[in-house]
């Protein structure tokens, strides 16, 4: 899943701005149901001229064929290039009852003026107040921002915490990250501190564990606030399949979750595990480990990125390609840039 945050579509023609609601919900859905490709505003401007007077039998077919092969940015610039209002709502409850059944979703929704509302896949406003910013509900809650600061609303739009953080971040296993006065911590679902404002940086729990800064030094805190690694790193990051990466004397190495390495402090970058093989950096190249420490691909590339669905994209003397979990070159390299796979494709 991608991260749950709002696409603001770059739609600057007076034309396209008007319809700049109905598309970025559309784009919305596309990016909950797990992939959000980038549609240009040229394919917009095309799909706006082909759909003028559409047929509505080929257009349903054409709508159930974007979601069948999960091209949901197609699909949402090709619903709101219909003009036909009648079949337009139509296509629209095809994508809904086809994504979500009967089952309510609301989404921020930014107008052109940057105001943020809440509507549902049929284009209602559901949510009456308008907001500075607006996030996607997690666990419930949506963190909303007005006159600089934050607080969270439930699906009704009750603001069942109140407006009184510096930032806030979304709610993940009942627990969400706070900033007020330059202190961070973190909130449970009533709004009540499970670990106050003392700390002087802070990252996201993930596998039940959140990395803390204080006093310059990182440590990691447990989902009840408890300080179960105690600060003496130089930097840290999340926990992923069971390790974390942590830095020390200007090295990077990796520990548990009882805070013992498991895989000593020695290379110069190194990044998350996924799919059993985490990316690390050594005299300026790039290889792959696996959870035992031990080299599963050379250090050979000038960059890589984590393996998604078994290919991982690397780059060597200045273009990209993917290889596989052994290492293989599974797509040439030929690109000037690439990104990761996610539901078979690429951007």
């Amino acid at each position: 899943m991608l991260s749950r945050h709002l696409i603001i579509l770059p739609l600057r023609n007076s034309k396209l701005c008007k319809r700049a609601l109905l598309l970025t919900l559309l784009f919305s859905l596309s990016l909950v149901s797990g992939f959000a490709p980038v549609v240009s505003q040229e394919y917009v401007s095309q799909q706006i001229d082909a759909a003028a007077t559409i047929d509505p039998i080929v257009a349903e077919a054409e709508v159930n064929s974007f979601l069948e092969n999960q091209q949901y940015a197609k699909m949402a610039t090709y619903v709101d290039a219909v003009t036909d209002p009648a079949l337009q709502d139509k296509l629209k409850e095809i994508v809904y009852q086809k994504l979500y059944g009967d089952e309510q979703m609301l989404f921020p929704i930014a107008d052109c003026k940057g105001r943020y509302m809440y509507k549902n896949v049929l284009d209602e406003q559901i949510i009456s107040t308008v907001f500075s910013f607006a996030s996607l509900f997690s666990d419930g809650l949506a963190r909303v921002e007005k006159d600089g600061q934050y607080g969270y609303i439930d699906p009704s739009g009750e603001l069942v915490i109140p407006l009184q953080f510096d930032n806030a971040w979304d709610f993940s296993g009942g627990v969400a990250r706070v900033k007020k006065d330059g202190k961070y911590g973190f909130i449970n679902l009533s709004g009540k501190m499970v670990a106050p404002l003392q700390f002087d940086n802070a990252g996201p729990f993930s596998e039940e564990m959140a990395e803390v800064e204080k006093d310059g030094q990182w440590g990691y805190i447990n989902i009840t606030g408890d300080m179960v690694i105690q600060p003496q790193f130089e930097n840290a990051m999340s926990f992923s399949e069971g390790l974390a990466r942590v830095k020390k004397d200007g090295q990077w190495g990796f520990i548990n979750s009882s805070g013992n390495v498991m895989i000593p402090f020695q290379f110069d970058g190194a990044w998350d595990f996924s799919q059993g093989l985490a990316e690390v950096k050594k005299d300026e190249k790039w290889g792959f480990i696996n959870a035992a420490g031990e080299m599963a691909i050379p250090f050979q590339f000038d960059r890589v990125g984590s393996f998604y669905e078994g290919l991982a994209r690397a780059k060597k003397d200045d273009q990209w390609g993917f290889i596989n979990t052994s290492g293989d070159v599974a797509i040439l390299f030929q690109f000037n840039d690439a990104f990761f796979f996610i539901t078979g494709w690429d951007r």
